[in-house]
């Protein structure tokens, strides 16, 4: 809990033993940061705090075998949503929930377009959430046994959406603007032993064109696509193959990448570019395995 003078304390959250997955954000517009987290197995639980930070308050969401949650405005009515996905045997769902304030939300079951139970077990990705159509509002892009790109209206529900092949892309897979021409796209990665991507080009009305393969430098896991020196292409933040460093991969267009290497003695957990010093010039923040938060100078 930051205190506000530079300084912080920490604070035991009762029950949230091996928390999965967790996201922030002022669920019930109080002024005050609460937590979504999700627990080996467990549904969503929200944690609403309170003016001492106890975090006693919580409101189960969903069913359990919860994974991937996200928290955003998704109808851009002022309100924190969520999104998560559901393991439910072997078919999986992901699920919206809205805020419609006084601590309560509504579950809308994102269409799969893409249904063949008798196929195999596809299970459920983590959400994806862009604006795909340019309506001011965050679609939702997930997959089962292919891609399900579904927009989301105003009041929180969901409009018509569309279906498109894919090789599953679980955890490795961004809604970014890959190409430059400001429309949002869906870039995943194929196997993560081949160091290529592939590239589904979104027409900014809703839907994504055909796919097609993008080679990368030789990469481990793939931490974030985003444009992190700001010249309009996206770049990639990604681990070393031998797990103890990063790779920044800075896309010059055609294809084609400059790379540099960080050498950092241990296991990468999660990476961003976040402008620290507020010179235009993101730096990398990197926290490492050991729990350690370092940041990094970019090019």
């Amino acid at each position: 809990m930051n205190r506000g003078d530079g300084t912080f304390t920490t604070r035991d959250v009762p029950d949230t033993s091996s928390v999965t997955s967790l996201a922030a954000g002022d669920f019930d517009g109080d002024g005050r940061v609460d937590l979504a987290v999700i627990s080996s197995g467990s549904p969503v639980y929200v944690l609403w705090n309170d003016p001492e930070g106890h975090f006693e308050a919580r409101t189960a969401l969903g069913f359990s075998d919860a994974h991937g949650l996200r928290a955003g405005d998704f109808n851009a009515d002022g309100r924190m949503d969520l999104v998560a996905s559901f393991a439910g045997g072997c078919l999986g769902r992901a699920s919206r929930f809205t805020n419609l304030g006084q601590r309560t939300f509504r579950e809308d079951v994102l269409t799969d377009h893409n249904p063949e139970p008798d196929d195999r077990c596809p299970g459920s990705s983590a959400a994806l959430a862009g604006d795909f159509n340019a309506d001011g509002t965050l679609d939702l892009v997930h997959t089962t046994l292919g891609i399900n790109l579904n927009p989301t209206a105003k009041d929180g529900t969901t409009l018509p959406g569309h279906g498109f092949d894919s090789a599953p892309f679980r955890n490795e897979a961004w809604g970014v603007d890959a190409d430059g021409d400001g429309r949002l796209d869906v870039v995943n990665r194929v196997r993560p032993s081949v160091a290529e991507v592939r590239f589904y080009p979104g027409d900014g009305h809703g839907t994504l064109g055909a796919p097609f393969t993008c080679a990368l430098p030789p990469l481990g896991r793939l931490l974030t696509w985003e444009d992190v020196n700001g010249d309009g292409r996206a770049d990639v933040v990604a681990e070393t193959q031998d797990g103890q460093g990063l790779w920044l991969a800075l896309g010059s267009g055609q294809g084609k990448w400059s790379t540099w290497r960080y050498p950092l003695g241990g296991a990468v957990t999660w990476a961003r570019a976040v402008d620290l010093v507020g010179d235009a010039r993101p730096e990398l923040v990197v926290l490492m395995g050991s729990g350690e938060l370092r940041a990094l100078p970019t090019p």
